[in-house]
């Protein structure tokens, strides 16, 4: 436990982030496109706010793959490892 305290940590932050991310923050900046779809009028003027919310979603759905993709890596480094030592 002690050698893999920090990869451990990582793997329970990196977890806990993407998925608050993914299940809190993605469902509010649909609700924004939705808005701004519903709201707009028809024409150029909205595309520019439709532009910002579809690179703040595309944005953070990256980001929570990194995470996750991340927190696995580190999973994978440490578990084979953790599993030697037990020997």
């Amino acid at each position: 436990w002690g050698r893999y305290r920090v990869f451990l940590i990582l793997v329970i932050l990196g977890t806990l982030i993407g998925e608050s991310v993914q299940n809190v923050i993605l469902p509010y900046i649909a609700k924004l496109l939705f808005d701004t779809l519903a709201t707009s009028a028809p024409g150029v003027a909205a595309l520019g706010d439709l532009k910002h919310t579809l690179l703040l979603f595309t944005g953070a759905s990256l980001a929570v793959w990194v995470v996750h993709r991340g927190a696995w890596v580190i999973y994978m480094y440490i578990q084979p490892r953790m599993m030697a030592d037990l020997e």
